[in-house]
C-alpha cells in the first residue's frame, strides 16, 4: 500500500511540474518552435511563422508554453485538455509595417490542437494567414 501511495506522489508531482508554464529563451529552441507553425496562405512562399517574422523585420525573444493537463489548467473557454499554447514575445514590429499593412501589436499567440495551429490575436492571425482581423 505504501508502495501505491508513493507511486501516487512521484507520478502526481510529475503532472503538477509539467503543468507548470516553460519559458523558452534559447535561439536554436526557438527556431525549432517557430520553424513548427506553419503559414497557411500559400502565396506568400513561406513554410512556417519564423520565415515570415524574419521578412517583416520582428524578432523573437522569447516564447512562454502552457500545457493544458487538466481541468483545472482552462483558463479561457475555447481551450481543451490536450492543448499547448505558444506566446511568442517578439520586438514590436515597425511603424511602416503597421501603417501599411496590419495594425498590430506583435507578440503573437498560437494553440496547438493536435496537430493543427490556431491562431489567437490579430498579429497571429496576419502572420499565419496574411488576414488583418481577429481570427
Amino acid at each position: 500500500m505504501k508502495i501505491i501511495a508513493v507511486l501516487a506522489m512521484v507520478f502526481w508531482g510529475a503532472v503538477s511540474i509539467a503543468a507548470e508554464p516553460i519559458q523558452i529563451t534559447s535561439k536554436a529552441e526557438i527556431t525549432k518552435i517557430l520553424s513548427s507553425i506553419p503559414v497557411t496562405d500559400r502565396e506568400m512562399n513561406y513554410k512556417n511563422i519564423g520565415e515570415r517574422l524574419a521578412n517583416v523585420g520582428m524578432t523573437a525573444n522569447s516564447i512562454m508554453v502552457y500545457k493544458i493537463l487538466l481541468k483545472g489548467d482552462i483558463e479561457s473557454d475555447g481551450d481543451r485538455i490536450g492543448d499547448v499554447i505558444y506566446q511568442i514575445s517578439t520586438s514590436n514590429p515597425s511603424a511602416v509595417l503597421t501603417q501599411n499593412y496590419c495594425n498590430m501589436l506583435g507578440s503573437p499567440t498560437y494553440v496547438k490542437r493536435g496537430s493543427k495551429y490556431i491562431p489567437q490575436d490579430r498579429t497571429a492571425n496576419w502572420l499565419m494567414t496574411s488576414k488583418c482581423q481577429l481570427p
